[in-house]
């Protein structure tokens, strides 16, 4: 079957909308989020600083006060990014939900640990750029203190980071995988259409991508790159020649050298390469 380079319900390729469609907005919508956070954490910081100098009653050092809360702020920033890389791996489908739950248990210190070690080596370093030492409160015996302030903090922001992958990454309403559209392919004067929901995978064959749906196989004119695009985010490049349709994968399973073997939801066992490892998350 020879494929011709046809594009979504025949309107030419292009399935994300382009810089001002799907994926743009989805864009849009992480930077009003993020900058709603820097907001809040902005009058957080404010308000963190406002009742320390209140509470101590004109006693504290308003310039060491604003160093206290702007060190942990800044380390907080980094757990933030941290956060953002790891809370994807740490979620279905790569790990199932029980190893999920526990995971994200257990990260609750770890992140704690991290921010309180981020923000006692930035006050040391302020400290001995004002030519003075910084001693953490009571030494290790404060990091229950510290611990149970985190948790809180930490609950929200792998909410969020979890809510924030799963929005820029599942396909739009009208623009995702689904059963009204379809990828119409040419076969001498006929078009194929074959419907986004019934790929499961598609790989590089010479000039040529195989499109395996639903047991048969189609040959389309285009380079990965192009179908790649042309798809979004509803399908995700796993090796350099290997698409698969996101809601098609069922387990994901790794291996020692970082390799990863995909299973989909009709049996198949595909390959993947660790260079993609993170387009599934």
């Amino acid at each position: 079957m020879n494929g011709g380079a046809a594009g979504m319900d025949g309107t030419g390729p292009g399935t994300s909308g382009g810089p001002r469609g799907t994926n743009g907005n989805r864009y849009l919508v992480l930077l009003g989020v993020v900058a709603a956070l820097l907001v809040y954490a902005a009058l957080q910081l404010w308000a963190n600083v406002g009742s320390r100098l209140t509470d101590s009653e004109g006693s504290a050092d308003p310039q060491t006060v604003w160093t206290l809360e702007l060190t942990s702020f800044a380390a907080w920033c980094i757990v933030v990014l941290l956060l953002w890389r790891t809370i994807p791996h740490m979620l279905p489908p790569r790990r199932s939900w029980p190893v999920a739950a526990v995971l994200l248990v257990v990260g609750a210190p770890i992140a704690s640990a991290v921010h309180v070690g981020l923000m006692v080596g930035l006050r040391e370093i302020a400290w001995a750029l004002a030519g003075g030492d910084y001693h953490f409160p009571e030494g290790m015996r404060g990091f229950p203190y510290e611990l149970r302030k985190d948790i809180a903090d930490y609950a929200l922001l792998a909410a969020i980071a979890a809510a924030l992958h799963w929005y820029t990454l599942r396909p739009a309403p009208g623009h995702g995988a689904s059963a009204e559209r379809v990828l119409e392919i040419s076969d001498g004067s006929r078009r194929i259409r074959v419907p986004l929901a019934s790929i499961d995978r598609i790989e590089a064959a010479a000039n040529y991508v195989e499109i395996h749906a639903q047991g048969k196989t189609y040959l389309y004119r285009a380079t990965m790159a192009a179908v790649e695009a042309e798809l979004g985010p509803a399908f995700a490049r796993i090796h350099r020649s290997r698409l698969v349709r996101r809601d098609a994968v069922r387990a994901i399973e790794s291996g020692q050298s970082g390799d990863f073997t995909v299973t989909l939801a009709n049996g198949e066992r595909v390959r993947g390469s660790r260079r993609y490892r993170d387009a599934l998350v």
